[in-house]
């Protein structure tokens, strides 16, 4: 395996991490500290998939993919969604599509935000 195969794969290993530490968070009961403010698991769940679009981002970047954003964001939007899905199936969880309106809005977010900093970078 050359270095470039091996720099991709060792880009892709905080994505993947990060991507099983969600599935085992939303595979038991939730674990909310305190009374936080309303709409608190909305922000978290926004934050939670932003730096997961920023993960992706990362990782994809390594290989030569069209439209990088576009890929980043589809892993992370894709993957709120099974997560979704998979909380149905566990006690004392239900899917809501709420959550996923809010991780969709974290990745569009971030993406949003790279995209504008790469504009404003080009145009120093």
């Amino acid at each position: 395996m050359n270095t470039k195969n091996n720099t991709r794969i060792l880009w892709l290993l905080p994505l993947l991490a990060y991507s099983v530490m969600i599935y085992f968070l939303s595979s038991g009961p939730v674990k909310m500290p305190g009374s936080g403010f309303p709409g608190m698991d909305k922000w978290l769940h926004a934050s939670a998939y932003a730096l997961m679009a920023a993960l992706a981002w990362q990782a994809l970047r390594q290989w030569p993919l069209r439209c990088l954003s576009c890929w980043a964001w589809f892993y992370t939007v894709v993957y709120g969604a099974t997560d979704e899905w998979h909380q149905h199936f566990v006690p004392g969880r239900h899917a809501d599509i709420w959550d996923w309106v809010a991780d969709v809005t974290g990745a569009s977010l971030f993406i949003l935000i790279r995209y504008g900093m790469s504009h404003w970078q080009q145009r120093i």
